[in-house]
């Protein structure tokens, strides 16, 4: 098993870079995320990784949060039911200028990121959030600009209560973005993905650029619960690689970014999302130990692109990404997550940008990055965390998985990966080791994280 011992100096600039950063506000699902993937391998290459990824506040998948300065100070205590009825349009697919997945909160952020696409990228936003009753709208808007692609970025958006319980609202959304593929925002943070880059020339997303408008109707029946349905129109085209360079020079370059199927986009989309992690005024996800003993985040969606609504794609997906997570005791824990997706396309597959992809970072962790993909998908990650002494905690993990393009998944091979580790600390650094059964002489992969992986 060979590990790259440059992950620790990385680490540590890459902890000196997030820390003298002024108060940050994150995505819901994630705190401060500041670390570089390092290893013997980079993204599709063979060997082995080591992952250094961010300290959470709690899970999320979704993922991903570029540095924002938050105005507003956080109170912990006070929090009351509007925080969790809130609709993001990331249903819309649109990436983290501002998190489509951070939580509501009226501030005034920036925004920096390094990939080998953008170069650097900076930007500056705006969201104001629901009340709680009333009509005032909730609306937001952001600017950014990418310095290798030479290209402005944008988003806006407003979503207005159609009732004074704000159970009922109507959103649109207009955007240019550097959007990424399948998972790309959740199996790697935004802020780790940067320092990755930055440091390693190791960029683990892989980009294209979107650029649209999106109408949707918001359904708020419970606190934790949500619908939305609408329709999206966009351009999507691919992006080459804009850069090179990174701090610790190697003589290899970053891998190619796939190109993505260029076209317009026009699709009706529905979701449903259960949430019953605890929130902060803020709205950002409470740590671990202040939730309830069973607490579940699930989300479900579906998109129909339409040739017959002029555009230049024409297939379905549905996602299912559901996790549950149960404490046992007060020293131990259990965690469950399942995703399912399916596809199918009148050209026989899924836009490159939109199949399924395992392997590697918070997937199949004892394969290589990106190693299994298709148009059909079934994961299941399984965490059992156990007090060993002090703060320190045991890990036992277990992947099983595939990805497929024809047939029912009865007729594939799955996938299993099996593993453990040790966490310093309730939400501290993870040491973990794993390696698929599935070939008797594969590798040991050894991954340092420091945020959940889910």
């Amino acid at each position: 098993m060979k590990i790259t011992w440059l992950a620790i100096p990385a680490a540590t600039l890459t902890l000196v870079f997030a820390f003298s950063l002024p108060t940050i506000a994150h995505a819901e699902g994630s705190s401060v995320e500041s670390a570089a993937a390092v290893g013997s391998m980079g993204p599709g290459d063979a060997g082995e990784t080591v992952a250094l990824e961010s300290v959470p506040a709690a899970a999320d998948s979704t993922a991903p949060a570029p540095f924002r300065i938050e105005l507003i100070p956080d109170t912990e205590d006070d929090y009351g039911p509007r925080e969790d009825r809130r609709h993001h349009f990331e249903d819309g697919g649109v990436d983290d200028w501002w998190s489509s997945t951070r939580p509501p909160g009226e501030f005034l952020g920036s925004i920096f990121r390094y990939n080998r696409v953008e170069g650097v990228a900076l930007g500056l936003l705006t969201e104001h959030p629901l009340s709680g009753r009333g009509f005032q709208p909730r609306w937001g808007a952001g600017l950014g600009y990418g310095f290798a692609t030479e290209r402005g970025l944008y988003q806006v958006f407003l979503e207005q209560p159609l009732v004074s319980s704000q159970k009922l609202t109507l959103g649109a959304a207009g955007y240019r973005v550097n959007d990424v593929f399948f998972l790309g925002n959740e199996v790697i943070g935004n802020d780790e993905n940067t320092a990755s880059s930055l440091f390693l020339r190791k960029d683990y997303r892989d980009w294209y650029e979107a650029e649209g408008a999106r109408a949707w109707v918001g359904v708020y029946p419970s606190r934790h619960f949500s619908l939305s349905g609408g329709i999206e129109v966009r351009d999507e085209r691919p992006l080459e690689i804009g850069t090179d360079w990174a701090v610790f020079s190697s003589n290899q370059p970053f891998r190619d970014n796939p190109a993505a199927e260029e076209g317009i986009y026009r699709a009706w989309t529905a979701s449903a999302t259960y949430d019953s992690r605890p929130k902060k005024k803020t709205g950002r996800v409470r740590g671990r130990s202040g939730w309830d003993p069973l607490t579940h985040h699930a989300r479900l969606t579906w998109e129909r692109a339409d040739a017959g609504l002029g555009g230049d794609f024409d297939h379905w997906r549905v996602v299912f990404d559901g996790r549950s997570y149960l404490r046992l005791s007060p020293d131990q824990d259990f965690t469950l997550r399942v995703l399912l997706g399916w596809g199918e396309s009148a050209d026989g597959s899924l836009p490159i940008q939109r199949r399924f992809y395992l392997g590697g970072l918070s997937t199949m962790r004892g394969h290589n990055f990106k190693s299994i993909e298709g148009d059909r998908t079934a994961l299941v990650n399984l965490l059992y965390s156990f007090r060993l002494f002090g703060a320190r905690r045991g890990l036992i993990l277990a992947d099983a998985g595939t990805a497929w393009d024809e047939g029912s998944l009865g007729s594939q091979k799955v996938e299993v990966d099996l593993g453990g580790g040790i966490q310093l600390g309730e939400d501290g650094v993870r040491f973990i080791v794993a390696r698929t059964v599935n070939k008797p002489d594969a590798d040991f992969r050894l991954v340092m994280r420091f945020q959940e992986s889910f």
